[in-house]
């Protein structure tokens, strides 16, 4: 599916913003964006294949990535000299999971050939502002498109990783040729519903705040964190044993309860989180590990909830 077409483009649409900005700086023949392999995010031909940067802008292309730091080629087309300049962005707060997006500018310097015709009597200073403009006009966009890019694939009340952020990630890990052992954890909030019925949704909202930024604290450089949905939050792990993993749950377990002791007591309430863990199979998708850590999440709500349980090939492991 194409990701133009995904539910998140309804608020944050960067698509939409690209195309405002093309008629809105009448220089600007082209914006586009890819990412660091150079697949050109939001579109695909009629067979539904992806667009690669060209090949003889590859080279640029890998500098700019690279190095962090934004360059332009330019090349005559139709006896007009176009100039394509690349600016690299990089999402806030990443973790393993990269944000690098390299943001494609391709401006033509007509206009700007006859503004410096218009000043050539003039100094060489008035010259080198326009061009400086120019330059300056390019970094703007960059920076204009890079906001709505970051909230395609973050959580707007935690910041953290979103569902589409979570899929994609989840699929290149596990499309891996030499894919080292992946684990997916799933976090579902017990009880969650009470504390909206009863304190509101502004409390509720700042609970998931809460839990988020204990759990970014807890788990940090051994999984990626995403919420894909109200009060279900999921973490993907490569390469971890499964002493460290349980290890990483139990801690995470009786870290949280510390953030709903206060509010259980006070209010009468019974917030905890459930958890369920599987390890991803050979040639296994996505797909099936959701299912098969969210069947171990079940068990860990019947079973009493406030605990884990591990998806194994026989089936839900005691713990």
């Amino acid at each position: 599916m194409a990701l133009e077409n995904d539910i998140v483009f309804e608020h944050f649409n960067f698509l939409r913003e690209i195309e405002q900005l093309e008629k809105a700086y009448e220089p600007v023949q082209s914006i586009r964006v890819y990412n660091p392999t150079g697949i050109r995010l939001g579109y695909t031909d009629d067979e539904g294949q992806s667009q690669m940067i060209s090949e003889e802008r590859r080279t640029i292309f890998e500098e700019v990535k690279s190095k962090n730091k934004q360059n332009e080629m330019v090349q005559i087309e139709n006896g007009t000299n176009i100039t394509y300049r690349y600016i690299p962005y990089v999402a806030d707060e990443q973790r393993d999971f990269s944000m690098k997006r390299i943001v494609e500018i391709v401006y033509t310097e007509a206009e700007l050939d006859s503004l410096l015709k218009f000043y050539r009597g003039g100094f060489f200073y008035q010259q080198l502002i326009i061009v400086f403009a120019v330059i300056l006009l390019a970094t703007i966009i960059g920076k204009i498109i890079a906001k709505p890019v970051h909230y395609a694939f973050h959580d707007s009340l935690t910041g953290l990783k979103n569902r589409a952020a979570f899929e994609m990630e989840g699929n290149r890990r596990l499309q891996k040729k030499r894919r080292e052992p992946v684990t997916l954890i799933m976090i579902d909030v017990d009880n969650f519903k009470n504390v909206n019925d009863k304190l509101g949704h502004m409390k509720g909202d700042r609970l998931l705040i809460d839990i988020a930024q204990n759990m970014e604290r807890m788990v940090r450089k051994e999984g990626v964190i995403a919420r894909i949905g109200g009060d279900e939050f999921v973490i993907l792990c490569s390469n971890q044993k499964k002493e460290t993993l349980e290890q990483l749950v139990h801690t995470l377990i009786l870290s949280l309860n510390e953030i709903y002791r206060e509010l259980n007591e006070e209010h009468h309430l019974n917030v905890s989180i459930s958890i369920g863990i599987a390890e991803a199979l050979e040639n296994e998708d996505l797909k099936s590990l959701y299912d098969r850590a969210d069947k171990a999440l079940y068990m860990a709500k019947e079973n009493g909830k406030n605990q884990y349980k591990i998806w194994t090939n026989e089936g839900v492991q005691q713990v």
